[in-house]
């Protein structure tokens, strides 16, 4: 056999062995060029440590005939490995006499290989065969046409079947890309003769499967929603909703309910049941910013889930914040004013305006409600001042998150070891990303603005405890 034969011969065994591994589920191990005593077995299938199927595989750019066949078929029942299905698995078209003894083997087993209830026309076909080989097995003749792109749409269909039991809905050229790259990798590794298990195996598609889906065909998009009045649209964008409606009163929390107890335990244990380290997650969100800063803070690198907020402009067409590799000198920066106001206090205060100007609520409130601060950390969006359009994109939204952070890194020992107060007026997006950073700012309390004012008309503490 010549090398391209040979290239050809490995590659259409691989089609065969992904085949068999696909459409049957009765085993728990399967051989590529399986070591047997005549060498003949090129496929086995293994169940509770038994061979229960050995195959040999054949392809040719001609017609199969009949003899060859037959030669075959009896090499690999000699050649026993204890299998009681045997089959040969040709992958091109079968002549006349083929077609011929492929239908009277199949006539014969359907009459429990008693050869005196078959036709004169399937008697002939098996005239030249020894019947008594397979007395106490079954031999299949599978036929498959030599044709790659008729052996890859054949092995899409099987792959489809196949992870339908598994939960997966793919498209078409998704399913596309996950068969040739399973083709190369098995090609690859089809000389190898210790076996694949099958939890391996189905482990390797799994990985192909969110591997290539998740980055050849974008997010899976999960919401986290607080807000009843324009957050339709969610239902039909979203694959899961974490919904909080329940516990609000537009924004606010209703009485009964308590940040820390009740929504970071329900939000924490969402986010973690809903999110793999295999996918890519576009996130959602229509909630107060203490809830996007938390998110963020509960899907932190460390996490090791790949998590992008979207920012919906005002027709709710969703954008995700994804994060290339690209930069923009042009970015605006934040505007850092850094002030002492209590010697006596020992917290900080960290004010971002980004959307609109909040300073002046800040210290308003900060006034009326005693709270000891020892440091205000100002940052104000600069060029034309805050706007809802301040932040172009998800490079610019983490080039001032790093702002926020080094300004941050300037506190005492004494300061760090404090609480610091968050208030801020910003794209939820922003706050997802600011919470990722947060975990080095020490125990931090936010902060939500009676926006509609229906209740203080100012602001409220929501998270105070963090883990």
């Amino acid at each position: 056999m010549g090398g391209k034969d040979g290239s050809r011969g490995y590659l259409y065994q691989t089609f065969a062995s992904i085949f068999q591994a696909l459409c049957q589920d009765n085993w728990d191990k399967i051989y590529v060029e399986y070591n047997s005593d005549n060498d003949k077995v090129d496929i086995a299938l293994e169940s509770n440590g038994s061979v229960i199927k050995s195959i040999q595989v054949k392809s040719n750019v001609n017609s199969f005939d009949r003899c060859d066949i037959i030669n075959w078929a009896n090499d690999l029942i000699k050649d026993d490995i204890g299998a009681a299905e045997c089959e040969v698995f040709l992958i091109g078209q079968l002549g006349k006499k083929a077609i011929e003894f492929k239908n009277a083997l199949i006539a014969l087993q359907d009459n429990n290989n008693d050869k005196t209830k078959l036709g004169k026309g399937h008697k002939e076909a098996l005239s030249t065969f020894d019947t008594s080989l397979i007395k106490d097995k079954t031999l299949r003749i599978i036929n498959y046409p030599f044709d790659l792109n008729i052996l890859t749409d054949l092995l899409i269909t099987s792959l489809l079947k196949y992870l339908s039991t598994k939960g997966f809905a793919l498209m078409y050229d998704q399913l596309n890309l996950i068969v040739k790259a399973i083709v190369t990798d098995n090609f690859l590794s089809s000389l190898k003769s210790s076996g694949i298990e099958k939890s391996i195996f189905d482990s390797q598609i799994e990985e192909y499967v969110l591997m290539l889906k998740n980055r050849c065909f974008g997010f899976k998009a999960i919401g986290i929603v607080s807000f009843e009045r324009g957050t339709e649209y969610l239902s039909g964008a979203t694959e899961t909703i974490l919904s909080l409606k329940d516990k609000f009163d537009g924004r606010k929390l209703k009485s009964e309910y308590d940040w820390d107890r009740d929504i970071y335990s329900e939000l924490d244990s969402f986010l973690k049941i809903n999110t793999n380290v295999n996918y890519n997650y576009q996130l959602m969100i229509e909630v107060p910013l203490s809830i996007a800063f938390v998110a963020g803070r509960i899907l932190d690198p460390k996490s090791r889930i790949s998590a992008f907020p979207s920012n919906p402009d005002p027709s709710h067409k969703s954008e995700v914040w994804d994060i290339d590799d690209s930069s923009d000198v042009s970015f605006t920066n934040f505007d850092v004013s850094d002030e002492r106001i209590d010697i006596n206090g020992s917290d900080t205060c960290l004010i971002i305006s980004v959307t609109r100007d909040i300073k002046d609520n800040v210290i308003e409130y900060i006034s009326e409600s005693g709270l000891k601060i020892r440091r205000m950390i100002t940052l104000t969006i600069g060029g034309k001042g805050p706007s809802f359009d301040s932040i172009q994109n998800a490079n610019h939204a983490i080039n001032l998150v790093q702002q926020v952070v080094s300004s941050l890194a300037q506190r005492t020992t004494a300061e760090r070891r404090a609480n610091i107060h968050i208030f801020a007026s910003a794209p939820n997006a922003f706050m997802f990303f600011l919470g990722q950073r947060s975990r080095g700012f020490g125990n931090c309390i936010l902060y939500e603005f009676d926006l509609e004012a229906k209740d203080t008309g100012t602001y409220s503490t929501s998270f105070k405890n963090i883990p």
